[in-house]
Parts: structure tokens; C-alpha cells; sequence
């Protein structure tokens, strides 16, 4: 494992970072370098943000397929319900005579 030194400037800083009783120099270093990590992090994306703000807004065009399907189904939901559809059963109790 490397060895640092740091001033004693640097390590009150550090000190600030840790938990007493709780955190060693290095969990310290830790949390300092994962708050660093968080901050660039969120600099990126307002960054991103800022820059798709700025951008000339375009609408995507749209799938016409996807409309004729979507009205095709409201077009069968809208049939109306008209009884059991006693029209179209049949009698299934057995082989019915065939002439040849």
C-alpha cells in the first residue's frame, strides 16, 4: 500500500470529511473524492441540459403506421355489443352427415 504525506493544512481539511471515532484517513479521503466525483457529475448534466436547451427544437415525425392501427382497434371497441352470437354457433354434438 503507497504511503502520502500531506501538510497539516491538508489534513484538518481532510478532517473535515470524516466522522470522528468513526472514519480512518483513507474512508475520509473516500467520502472527499466521492462528493468531488457527485459534483463533476452534476456539472455534466447541467452542462448536457444547457446545451439541448439550446439547440434549434425539432418534432420527430410521427409513425402514420402506428395511427391506422390504433384507429382500427377503436374502430372494433366501437362495435356495439348486439347479443351472443347465437347466429354463428353450431351444433357440436357430433359428426354431421356428409352427401356425396
Amino acid at each position: 500500500m503507497p504511503t502520502i504525506r500531506v501538510s497539516a493544512e491538508t489534513m484538518q481539511r481532510l478532517e473535515r470529511w470524516a466522522d470522528p471515532l468513526e472514519d480512518t484517513a483513507e474512508s475520509a479521503i473516500s467520502k472527499a473524492l466521492d462528493a468531488a466525483e457527485k459534483m463533476r457529475e452534476d456539472e455534466d448534466r447541467v452542462r448536457v441540459a444547457e446545451k439541448v436547451a439550446k439547440e434549434p427544437h425539432t418534432t420527430p415525425q410521427r409513425d402514420r403506421s402506428q395511427d391506422k392501427c390504433e384507429s382500427f382497434i377503436d374502430h372494433l371497441l366501437a362495435i356495439p355489443n348486439v347479443g351472443n352470437d347465437a347466429d354463428f354457433e353450431r351444433d357440436r354434438s357430433g359428426p354431421r352427415p356428409l352427401d356425396i
